[in-house]
């Protein structure tokens, strides 16, 4: 008699609040889009100011400013500027808002070590509330990187993705996205027909079920049309959320397989 088993597939996505992810809202430019900007350049008139957010810089001397887009910050008291999540400078009371008093640069020496840095903007407002604006950046020395890790081969035509509108057409992979205080709509799409029939869905935010009771395509996290709440999270920060996909050929207790996870 053929032993009973489980296949199930486990597919992780990550939302990471930290370096990189989250630092500049929703991927894809999803959410609402802020007004304020962390820029660099190499030199004091910024005509070459890039994004910080995400940049690669090689050991220079820069310039690092706040720019405003359309003038919101009359209301503005003062900016405080924190390298790396320490105080650097808490007197910046007139635009431009710049990290360094001017026409000083950041000195490269004034970082500790090549690699991932911070820089927030915290934006302090006349009636006392605060906004901060963080970019997150490398420095290098401009060796050569060591080579990325060849992916794992895919356990299934799978993928998990996220929208804020629930007919997904805004929708971005959840795998690394970040997602800033919204609510989501997250689904499992199937790029082709798996080899096995798909008896059911199980949903597992940060590794708490979350429903067991997903039978049929679209398979979506939540019960539509209702989103996921961003106060469901638990807070800001690094989640997961799994979709175990439950092979099964319709008979009540004969699904079998292996397991896998990514």
């Amino acid at each position: 008699m053929k032993g009973l088993s489980v296949y199930r597939l486990f597919l992780i996505a990550v939302l990471c609040g930290g370096f990189f992810v989250g630092l500049a809202g929703l991927s894809g430019s999803a959410a609402a889009a802020s007004p304020y900007n962390i820029v660099y350049d190499l030199i004091t008139d910024y005509s070459e100011a890039k994004s910080l957010d995400q940049a690669v810089i090689l050991n220079s001397d820069i310039y690092i400013r706040l720019m405003v887009d359309g003038q919101p910050g009359g209301n503005i008291d003062r900016v405080e500027w924190f390298l790396d999540d320490d105080l650097y400078r808490d007197d910046d009371l007139k635009p431009p808002y710049d990290l360094t008093y001017m026409p000083g640069a950041l000195k490269f020496a004034g970082w500790d070590e090549y690699g991932q840095h911070t820089v927030t903007a915290r934006l302090i407002y006349n009636d006392g509330s605060q906004e901060d604006v963080m970019a997150g950046f490398i420095v290098t020395d401009g060796s050569t990187p060591e080579p990325e890790p060849e992916p794992e081969p895919s356990d299934g035509p799978y993928i998990l993705v996220f929208a804020t509108d629930r007919n997904y057409e805004n929708a971005l992979a959840l795998d690394g996205g970040s997602i800033e205080e919204a609510d989501v709509w997250i689904r499992l799409n199937i790029d082709q027909a798996p080899a096995q029939t798909i008896a059911r869905v199980e949903w597992y935010l940060d590794d708490a079920l979350y429903r067991d009771d997903d039978l049929k395509a679209p398979y979506d996290l939540t019960y539509m049309p209702n989103a996921l709440r961003f106060n469901d999270w638990g807070g800001l920060g690094e989640h997961t959320v799994t979709a175990m996909v439950v092979y099964g050929d319709g008979l009540a207790g004969d699904r079998q397989g292996h397991r896998n996870r990514h």
